[in-house]
Order: structure tokens, then sequence, then C-alpha cells
């Protein structure tokens, strides 16, 4: 009987003993587990970080490419725009210069179209320049004779008008006097003492039948103005070309005399 309650105590401590190691090693296996979780959870942690890191150096690295790129870009446009503005300023200039230049010709062509009154004669002073040298001295024979065709000019417009308003009162008067004109006559000039003659008139008739010998004393007077105007008008009626090269063919050498006609063709034109 003491061997079995010694042998039972010895099982109750052996039980007792085994109880308590698995006590301690269940203990010890949940202390590892929780160290084990623990170190995953570092882990994981250390991980996230790690990639949260790189996220934003890989952010940072983005932003900074687009802010560099947004620059250029703004660079960019900021020069087409620059550019842009600079071609319409060019082109209002074009445009202003065009508009500039076309007010130009129509006013050119707007004085060109104005009629060209006649020229009032005026007594154009001669001016004899005083000459050191054959130049000087061609050029005032050239001033000189400048001067001397537009005399001739203005005499030539100042009988033109004298005669349009003689012969505007001639036919006045003879519509007055109720009678048809009588037939122009021609008039032959002569050359006779360095002096010009008309030629005797012709008789003619009226439509009344008469012949003109028969006509009143206005004709007299008539003829007598007519020769008095073709006296007056006869010496300075001349081509300008041919009076003017015999007024200055004795002044001015052959050479300069070509020059200056052509010059005068030139001035008609």
């Amino acid at each position: 009987m003491e061997q079995l309650r010694a042998l039972e105590k010895l099982a109750q401590q052996r039980v007792a003993k085994e109880t308590d190691m698995r006590k301690a090693d269940e203990a010890k296996a949940q202390y590892l587990l929780q160290v084990q979780q623990q170190l995953q959870e570092s882990e994981a942690q250390a991980r996230q970080a790690e990639l949260r890191k790189t996220h934003e150096v890989d952010a940072a690295r983005i932003r900074a490419k687009y802010e560099a790129e947004l620059k250029q870009l703004q660079e960019k446009c900021e020069r087409e725009q620059a550019k842009s503005v600079q071609a319409v300023k060019e082109q209002e200039e074009k445009i202003r210069r065009f508009q500039v230049a076309q007010d130009q010709l129509h006013h050119l062509a707007h004085a060109r179209s104005q009629p060209v009154t006649a020229p009032v004669p005026v007594e154009v002073p001669k001016i004899t320049p005083q000459v050191r040298d054959a130049s000087d001295r061609l050029a005032a024979q050239v001033a000189q004779l400048v001067q001397i065709v537009q005399q001739l000019q203005s005499n030539q417009a100042h009988i033109a008008s004298t005669e349009t308003v003689y012969r505007t009162d001639k036919s006045q008067k003879i519509a007055q006097d109720g009678r048809t004109p009588v037939k122009p006559r021609s008039t032959i000039p002569t050359k006779t003492d360095g002096r010009k003659k008309r030629t005797v008139k012709s008789g003619g008739k009226g439509d009344d039948g008469y012949e003109s010998d028969s006509s009143s004393s206005s004709d007299s007077s008539q003829d007598e103005l007519e020769g008095q105007f073709s006296a007056a008008s006869q010496p300075k009626q001349i081509d300008s070309g041919t009076g003017t090269r015999v007024v200055v063919q004795a002044m001015i050498p052959h050479d300069a005399l070509e020059k200056f006609d052509e010059r005068a063709a030139l001035e008609d034109r």
C-alpha cells in the first residue's frame, strides 16, 4: 500500500511537472508568436515607408519635370505672342504705307486731271548774270533762252484769248445786224520789204443777192480791225521751235541748241 501511495505521489508530481512544462511551452510559443507578429508588422511598415518614400521621390521628379516643361511652354508662348504682335505691327505699318502711297497716287492723279489754266502774260525781266568763263556764259545764254521761250508762250496764249474774244464779239455783232456772215476770205501773206501784207479780198454775195461791197460801214471797220489784229499777231504766232532757233542761233552753240530742243519737246509732252 505504501508503494502504491509512493507511486501515486510520484505520478502526480510528474503530471504536475509536465503540466508546468506544457504551460511554459505554451507561454513561450505565444511569446514567439507575438514577436513574430511584431516583426511582420514592422517589416510591413518598413515596406510601406519605403514605398511611400519612393512614391514621393517619383512625384517630386515628375513635378519638377512638369514644371520645367510648363516653364518652357510659357516661354515659347510668350515668344510666339511677341512674334505675332511684331508681325501685326509690321502688317499695320505696311498697310499704312500702302494707304499713304495710294493717297499720294490719288492726289497726283487728281492734280493731273485738273484743267490747266492759260498762263497770264507776265513781263519777265531779263537777267544777265555776270559770267567769268565759257560754262557760265553758256548757262546765262540758256537761262535767257528759257526766258524768251516763256515770253513767246505767254504772248501766244494772250493772242489766242484775244482772238477768241474778238471772234465772239464779231459773231454777236453780225447776229445783231440780222444778216448771215460772209464767207471767210482767204488771206495769203506775202513778204515785201521785210513786212507781211494781206491780199485783196475776193468779192462775194450774201443771201440777199447783193454783193458784199454794198454792205454797211461796219464791214470796213471790221476789216480794219482784222488787219490790225493780223498785223499784231503775225510776228508772234510762229512756231516756237523755229522762232527760238532764229532768236538764239547766233547766241549758243549748235549742240546746246539741240539739247534745248529735246528739253522743249519733253516739256510739251
